[in-house]
């Protein structure tokens, strides 16, 4: 997975606490995530232009959800893309075989 990366001359970076996602970027992220027509969607809530940094680490331009980034997240190296889908992919798949152990045997 490719936290941070260049292009243009912009600095991005991946949004650094997935748990502090607001419901807003959580709903734009599933939604563009799944359809590869909108994958350049997602992108743009994910990463996002690095405003402040010291060392690892670093601090994103708020999210908004207009069209600034759509445009450009279309010109995302795939590789990027690629490990970022099997990011999800993974730990989708990882979340799905542990969660039945934290619930009631009476839910599943």
């Amino acid at each position: 997975l490719h936290t941070k990366w260049k292009c243009n001359g912009i600095e991005f970076g991946l949004v650094p606490e997935l748990e502090a996602l607001t419901w807003g970027e959580y709903i734009d992220i599933d939604t563009n995530l799944q359809d590869w027509e909108n994958i350049h969607k997602a992108m743009a809530v994910l990463y996002r232009p690095i405003k402040n940094k010291m060392d690892d680490t670093y601090e994103l331009v708020e999210y908004t959800a207009n069209e600034t980034y759509h445009e450009f997240m279309l010109n995302v190296p795939l590789n990027i893309v690629m490990s970022t889908l099997v990011f999800f992919w993974t730990l989708g798949n990882e979340l799905s075989t542990i969660l039945p152990l934290y619930l009631p045997r009476s839910l599943y």
